[in-house]
């Protein structure tokens, strides 16, 4: 899942677009917000309290050339099938959770 920083002037939504186009090489078009989790993340031994933003978006095509200096690996999953044991952080866990009670409640083609 990509992510980043909010820059100074910068929406939330700007920077999630920012980040993906950054990351992935790709536009992405309308987004919905998940919601809002705190964490804590440890970044060259400085501890850093964060408010995680989640936010979901459709994209039309695969990314091919992704930027390898962001990105060690690519894997395209369905996020309902991301387990949650292998997502590091606590607040990425509860966006993903929400995510997938939010899709097990939306009939299929009604989004």
């Amino acid at each position: 899942m990509p992510g980043g920083f909010i820059d100074p002037k910068e929406t939330a939504e700007d920077a999630v677009k920012r980040e993906i186009k950054e990351e992935l090489k790709i536009n992405i078009g309308t987004l919905k917000y998940l919601g809002s989790y705190p964490n804590v993340y440890k970044y060259k031994g400085v501890i850093y309290h964060t408010c995680d933003l989640f936010f979901y978006s459709r994209i039309d095509t695969p990314p091919t050339n992704f930027n390898k200096t962001e990105i060690e690996e690519l894997i395209l999953i369905n996020p309902l099938d991301v387990p949650d044991d292998e997502i590091a952080f606590e607040s990425t866990k509860i966006g993903l959770g929400l995510f997938k009670c939010m899709k097990a409640q939306v009939k299929p083609g009604s989004e």
